[in-house]
């Protein structure tokens, strides 16, 4: 999978240093991405980790993700496309949704 296109709100830097990643390394985050893409297709949302049917590979992968932007280790263009979508940063969705 070759990606070629710059996320809407990132500098043309920030992507090329992140087409500097290792193919294989940009290849399966792409990979998890669309994987995700699709899901909130699905779902509406990327609250994983709250239906029986999530995967758990998948969910690893969201865990990481937030993770990894809590320690600054995700580029702006990760972070752009998975603004993109709505990706929730928060792991309680469910919280902020209840009505009292």
């Amino acid at each position: 999978m070759e990606v070629n296109s710059i996320a809407e709100g990132v500098s043309e830097d920030s992507w090329n240093t992140f087409k500097g990643l290792q193919s294989a390394q940009k290849k399966k985050w792409y990979e998890n991405l669309e994987k995700l893409k699709s899901y909130r297709q699905v779902h509406g949302d990327c609250a994983l980790g709250f239906r029986d049917e999530d995967d758990p590979d998948l969910l690893s992968w969201v865990k990481e993700q937030r993770k990894e932007r809590l320690h600054g280790n995700l580029d702006r263009v990760q972070l752009a496309e998975l603004d993109n979508i709505q990706f929730r940063w928060k792991a309680d969705y469910f919280d902020d949704q209840l009505e009292w």
